[in-house]
């Protein structure tokens, strides 16, 4: 059942990547809103993102991705929100710098029951910010890559739940 589950996640994931490529064209130029394929903290892992431009200077973004694609029976998949903002450098006409914040899937930790013994898998939950590049803009299409740090509640060794910093490095491409 969960392997099911699983499968089609992946199928709609991938559907509505295919879909946003074909489609983002002609929707962007009428409503404002761009879409993007990536892998990074902006994505949920490795996802699909729509993007809504609040301002020509931000945006909201929603995204759907996996963090771990190790484990098809797991359940590592999850959604996140962001802003981007840009402006914040003078000069930058172009506006290729944004910064972001960001709240979704982080990962996943692998526990064990120790009444059974048995080990299950928890999705894990966090916040951060992130910095982003546009090669050709913050509002056109092409690359983007930049750096991401969030904080995240993990288990330890002891059980107990610790904040934990992460950094990491993202890239994508809007359509």
């Amino acid at each position: 059942m969960e392997a099911q589950r699983k499968r089609t996640l992946t199928q709609l994931l991938l559907a509505s990547t295919i879909l946003c490529g074909l489609t983002a064209p002609a929707i962007a130029q009428e409503r404002s809103i761009d879409f993007g394929i990536g892998i990074g903290m902006p994505y949920s892992g490795i996802g699909a993102s729509g993007r809504y431009f609040v301002t020509h200077n931000s945006a909201v973004q929603l995204s759907v991705g996996c963090v771990s694609l190790s484990n098809f029976i797991s359940n590592a998949c999850g959604p996140g929100i962001s802003y981007e903002f840009t402006g914040f450098i003078a000069n930058d006409f172009n506006r290729n710098h944004a910064l972001g914040v960001y709240a979704g899937i982080t990962g996943t930790e692998n526990l064990v029951r120790e009444e059974t013994f048995s080990g299950y898998q928890r999705d894990i939950y966090g916040a951060g910010l992130y910095y982003s590049y546009y090669s050709n803009g913050f509002d056109s299409s092409g690359f983007h890559y930049g750096a991401s740090s969030w904080v995240a509640n993990e288990t330890n060794r002891n059980g107990n739940k610790d904040a934990k910093l992460n950094i990491s490095l993202h890239v994508g491409y809007r359509f």
